[in-house]
C-alpha cells in the first residue's frame, strides 16, 4: 500500500562516511564499551542507581522520551490513512522508519536497563493483567512487530525484480497480501500506541507521595498521551528538515507547512489540560517556592509548550524552514524535559538518604544509543527507498543554525536543572545542625516505646520496640527524613511535604507517624502503608547488612551519644536481625497447654510436639541426640555404648 504512494522514492546516493558519521561511530564505540562493562559487572558497575533511585536517565530518556518521540509513526499513519489525507503520504516512510528504529532502540535500552535482562521475554508467558508495566511491555512488543510489518513493503520494493524469478514471485505474493491487510496493522498501530503512551504515565500513579505535586496528577496518563500526539508532527518536521540539511535536499515545505497547521491545535489541547489540571488541583501555589522543581516546571511549560504554541500560531513561522525547525525543536526538547522532570526531577523518595545523578557510563550509553539510531537511519535510507527522489537543493542553514543553538541551550538548561535537583538532594542529606532553634533535635524523646494499638494488634511473636529516638535524630540530623509530611489541620491524613528547614522556619514540631499511617489496606488510601509497614519500610533502609559501616561526623553539639563538641567516630552500625530490636514474646503456656491431673513426661513431650514440630526435628539432628560411646561414669551402664537419647535409655519421651 505505502509503496504505491511513494513511487518516486529511492535510496539516497550520498557519501556515507562523512565527519558526522565518524562522530556517531565514536559515540557508538564508547557506548558499546560501557554496555559490555554493564553486562560483565552488572548495573552497579556503570550506574549510580540505588535502592531509593532504581531508575535513571535510561528510563527517562531512552524509554519514556524515545517512545514519545516515536509517536510520529502512528500520528502520520492516522492522518494519511485513517483520515485519508493523501497529501501527507510523502512523509509516511521517513516517519515510519524513525518510529521503527526508535522502538528498536527503546527495546535495546530496556535490555540494558533491566537487572535480570535474561527474563525480558517472561511477560509473554507470565501475564499479569493488573499490572500497568505488563500492559506497556506487551504493547511495545506488539507495536514493534507491527512497525516491522509496515516496513516490509519498502523492503519488497527495494529487492523486487533483482532476486530471481522464484523470489520475485514470493515478493509479489507478499506485496499483494500485505496490500489487502496492511490497513489492519495501521489501525492496530494507532490503538497500541495510544495504550502504551498513556501507560507510561500510569506507571507513576503509584508514586503519589514520592512525586512533586506539580507533576503528580490522576490524569498523568492522559497528559503523556496528549504530549505524545502533540509531539508527533513536530518530530516529523524536525526529522524532515534535519534530513534535508544533511543530504543537501530541498525541504518539503509544501507538505510540512500544511502539516504544521495541526501543531497549534494539538499543542493547545495539551497545554489546556496541563494548566487546567494545575489550577483544578491548586498546585500553582508551589510555583512561588522557587525550588529546583518549581523552576524546572516553569521552564518546561514556558519554553517547551507555550513558546512553540505561540510560534506556530503564525503562518509566517509555518512557512519558514528555519523558524518551523526552531518551533518543532523546542517542543521536542520540551517533551524530553517533561519526561526527565516526571521520572527524575519530581521523584523524591520520602526517606531519601542517597541522591542520584547519572554516571558517565549512563550518559555515554544513552549518547551511544542515540548515535546508533541516527547511524542506522542513514544506513536504511542509503539502502531502501525511504526518501523521495527529489532534486538536490541546498537548504538555507541560517535559521536552522540559530534554532540548533537555541535548542541545544535549552537542552543544556534542562540537564543543568536535573543535575541541580540531584545535587540539592545530596546537599540536603549532608545539612548540619546549626544554632539551637525551635524545633531542635533536643525535642526528640530519648526513648519511645512503639506500642501503638494499631501495631500491637498484629504483634504475635515480638514485643514492642524500644526506639532510641534521640540517638536516631542525632545520627540522621534531619527529622524530615522520617517525619516527611505534616497535616495542615486536624483530621488531615495527607498533609504537605516537609523539610527540616520548613519545620524550623514554621516553629512546628513533627507529628507522630500514627497521625497519617493507620491500619493497612485502607480502601480509601491504598497508596499509604499502614503504621507497621511504614515503620518497617523506614527501618529496613538502614538496618541491612550492606550499610553497616561506621559513620564519622562532627563537631557534634546536640548529642545523646557523644558529649561535647568533639568530632569522633559514632558507631552507627545498626542491628540487622529482628531480635536485636524486638524482644521475643513468649506466650503464657498456662492458657495454651491443658493437661489433666498429674501428666507423665511422655504426655508433656507429646503436648509440646503438637506445636513445636520444627524444634523436635532439629533436636534429632544434634550430637546430644545422636550420642554414642562408652559411659564408664553412668552407674549401672558402665559397659554400654548406646545410652544416648536416640537409644531410648536416658530421658527419651
Amino acid at each position: 500500500m505505502m509503496n504505491k504512494h511513494m513511487e518516486t522514492a529511492a535510496p539516497v546516493e550520498e557519501k556515507f562516511l562523512t565527519p558526522g558519521v565518524m562522530v556517531m561511530l565514536a559515540f557508538m564505540a564508547v557506548g558499546l564499551a560501557f554496555i559490555i562493562v554493564r553486562f560483565i559487572k552488572g548495573l552497579g558497575g556503570v550506574t549510580n542507581l540505588n535502592n531509593q533511585f532504581p531508575w535513571g536517565i535510561w528510563v527517562a530518556v531512552d524509554v519514556a522520551t524515545g517512545v514519545a518521540l516515536a509517536a510520529g509513526g502512528f500520528t502520520t499513519g492516522a492522518i494519511a490513512y485513517i483520515f485519508n489525507r493523501k497529501e501527507y503520504h510523502a512523509v509516511i516512510r521517513p516517519a515510519l522508519l524513525t518510529a521503527m528504529l526508535g522502538y528498536t532502540f527503546v527495546v535495546i535500552g530496556l535490555f540494558v536497563d533491566i537487572g535480570r535482562y535474561w527474563n525480558i521475554w517472561r511477560p509473554m508467558i507470565s501475564w499479569n493483567p493488573n499490572s500497568v508495566l505488563f500492559e506497556v511491555a506487551m504493547c511495545v512488543m506488539i507495536y514493534s512487530n507491527v512497525l516491522y510489518i509496515e516496513f516490509i513493503p519498502i523492503v519488497i520494493e527495494r529487492f523486487k525484480g533483482q532476486v530471481g524469478p522464484t523470489l520475485d514471485k514470493l515478493l509479489d505474493f507478499a506485496d499483494r497480501t500485505l496490500d489487502k491487510v496492511l490497513f489492519l496493522f495501521i489501525i492496530a498501530g494507532v490503538v497500541l500506541s495510544c495504550m502504551h503512551q498513556s501507560g507510561l504515565g500510569a506507571l507513576m500513579l503509584i508514586a503519589k507521595y514520592k512525586m512533586h505535586p506539580l507533576w503528580y496528577t490522576p490524569i498523568l496518563p492522559l497528559l503523556f498521551l496528549l504530549s505524545a500526539i502533540a509531539g508527533g508532527y513536530p518530530m516529523v518536521i524536525f526529522e524532515s528538515l534535519i534530513v534535508a540539511k544533511s543530504f543537501h535536499r530541498r525541504p518539503e515545505m509544501e507538505i510540512l507547512t500544511p502539516l504544521a497547521r495541526f501543531m497549534p491545535v494539538l499543542i493547545g489541547i495539551y497545554l489546556v489540560f496541563k494548566l487546567g489540571d494545575m489550577f483544578v488541583r491548586k498546585t500553582y501555589v508551589y510555583l512561588g517556592d522557587w525550588t529546583v522543581q518549581s523552576t524546572a516546571f516553569i521552564v518546561e511549560v514556558l519554553f517547551g509548550v507555550i513558546l512553540p504554541f505561540v510560534l506556530v500560531l503564525s503562518s509566517r513561522v509555518r512557512r519558514s524552514p528555519g523558524w518551523l525547525f526552531f518551533a518543532s525543536t523546542i517542543f521536542v526538547l520540551g517533551i524530553l524535559f517533561n519526561r526527565i522532570n516526571v521520572f527524575l526531577v519530581s521523584y523524591t523518595p520520602p526517606y531519601v538518604i542517597e541522591s542520584y545523578f547519572p554516571s558517565v557510563g549512563e550518559m555515554f550509553i544513552t549518547a551511544g544509543l542515540i548515535a546508533g539510531l541516527m547511524f542506522m537511519y542513514r544506513v536504511f535510507v542509503a539502502i531502501f527507498p525511504v526518501l523521495g527522489a527529489e532534486p538536490k537543493e541546498l537548504l538555507s542553514s541560517k535559521g536552522v543554525k540559530v534554532a540548533s543553538i537555541i535548542g541545544i541551550s535549552l537542552l543544556g538548561l534542562g540537564v543543568f536543572l536535573g543535575g541541580g535537583e540531584a545535587m540539592a538532594a545530596k546537599a540536603k542529606v549532608k545539612m548540619p545542625l546549626t544554632t539551637p532553634e525551635i524545633p531542635s533535635i533536643d525535642h526528640a524523646p530519648p526513648v519511645r516505646v512503639l506500642d501503638n494499638d494499631i501495631v500491637n494488634q498484629y504483634s504475635d511473636f515480638y514485643e514492642s520496640v524500644r526506639f532510641m529516638h534521640r540517638k536516631h535524630a542525632n545520627v540522621l540530623r534531619d527529622c524530615s527524613i522520617c517525619h516527611h509530611r505534616q497535616p495542615k489541620k486536624d483530621g488531615d491524613m495527607e498533609g504537605e511535604p516537609m523539610t527540616w528547614e520548613k519545620f524550623r522556619a514554621n516553629g512546628q514540631l513533627p507529628v507522630k507517624c500514627s497521625e497519617c499511617h493507620k491500619k493497612p489496606f485502607d480502601p480509601n488510601r491504598l497508596d499509604v502503608p499502614g503504621l507497621k509497614g511504614a515503620y518497617h519500610r523506614l527501618c529496613i533502609e538502614c538496618h541491612k547488612e550492606t550499610e553497616q559501616v561506621p559513620y564519622t561526623r562532627g563537631p557534634v553539639i546536640y548529642s545523646a551519644m557523644v558529649r561535647g563538641p568533639v568530632a569522633r567516630v559514632l558507631d552507627t552500625r545498626a542491628p540487622t536481625d529482628c531480635i536485636a530490636c524486638h524482644s521475643k514474646k513468649v506466650p503464657d503456656h498456662k492458657e495454651l497447654v491443658k493437661l489433666e491431673g498429674n501428666p507423665d513426661p511422655l504426655e508433656v513431650t507429646k503436648a509440646c510436639l503438637s506445636c513445636h514440630e520444627k524444634e523436635a526435628e532439629a533436636i534429632i539432628h544434634t550430637a546430644h541426640w545422636k550420642w554414642q560411646g562408652p559411659t564408664p561414669y553412668s552407674v549401672g551402664n558402665e559397659n554400654r555404648i548406646d545410652i544416648g537419647k536416640r537409644r531410648l535409655v536416658i530421658n527419651n519421651f
